[in-house]
């Protein structure tokens, strides 16, 4: 349950703050007669219009491409924009910002102007299901834990890490007896993947418990793991092996040492279009004292 709300949570987490996804309600006519045809894309109100869905079910039989992991919703672009005009029906319409589709577009096909409204949509929902499965990967989850204060007070490896790094983390250790014994010991990966493990425990209970914005909170946390992890230069993971694994990663990237792993634009294109100062009210909101849990 944990590691799935993880995935979920974060893909979510990165089609709001990231790709900046708003959607609304308004007739085939009206998107028809306001749309603007740029670069094989339809725009409205300086937004780029990315696919469409109605709930009647008159589209099921359209000449649209499906939008995948999305159930229902179909592609359009300026050259489908013939299939709206014999319509008269309710759409749902979502739509990204033209900055950051351009950014995509331009990293797909540099000064070709020619594009593909269906290659740089299909970029844009990859980009939020590798931060999905990014977020849920152990090292992520161990940055995530030593951020949140877990601490193994009685782990010799811990307490070196604790000397060498404590100082750059400001916050309250928690501290937290992880499993040992024979049990634990016939799981070969248990020692170098037990605070993800403990994390994913963690989200599940939230989510049991009924406290979905704590869940939110958690996987946004994760999140930022993964698309601004710490430098390495300054923090690794407490996690040994985690560390191994990251600072192996970073010594291949030498251009980059301060990134391990991953998508190098996916990373760059978070650090551009990532909406900071919503965020910042949206977990002020989720953790403040008044938040509600729903």
């Amino acid at each position: 349950l944990g590691d799935q709300l993880f995935k979920d949570l974060a893909y979510s987490f990165f089609e709001e703050f990231v790709m900046k996804e708003e959607e609304e309600i308004m007739t085939s006519t009206a998107l028809v007669r306001h749309a603007e045809c740029r670069h094989h894309s339809l725009f409205l109100r300086g937004r780029v219009v990315a696919c469409i869905k109605a709930e009647n079910g008159v589209l099921a039989k359209a000449p649209l491409l499906d939008v995948k992991y999305h159930p229902g919703w179909k592609q359009i672009s300026a050259n489908e924009l013939y299939v709206l005009q014999s319509l008269d029906t309710e759409l749902k319409v979502k739509t990204y910002p033209e900055e950051i589709w351009r950014d995509v577009k331009e990293d797909l096909f540099e000064d070709d102007d020619r594009g593909s409204h269906n290659k740089i949509l299909s970029r844009l929902l990859s980009m939020a299901g590798g931060t999905s499965e990014g977020s849920n990967r152990t090292e992520t989850l161990n940055f995530c834990a030593d951020l949140l204060g877990f601490q193994a007070p009685d782990d010799l490896k811990y307490r070196i890490w604790e000397e060498h790094f404590l100082r750059f983390l400001e916050v309250q250790r928690v501290p937290i007896q992880y499993g040992s014994g024979k049990q634990f010991k016939l799981d070969k990966i248990w020692a170098s993947k037990k605070e993800a493990n403990c994390l994913e425990a963690l989200m599940g209970a939230l989510h049991q418990a009924g406290l979905q914005q704590q869940c939110k909170a958690l996987a946004a946390l994760a999140a930022l793991c993964h698309l601004a992890p710490p430098d390495l230069r300054v923090l690794v993971p407490s996690n040994w092996t985690m560390a191994e694994k990251v600072l192996a990663n970073a010594e291949k990237m030498t251009a980059n040492p301060e990134l391990f792993g991953g998508d190098l634009f996916l990373r760059k294109l978070a650090s551009r279009h990532m909406d900071q100062a919503k965020l910042a009210s949206r977990m002020e909101q989720l953790l403040g004292r008044k938040a509600a849990n729903k």
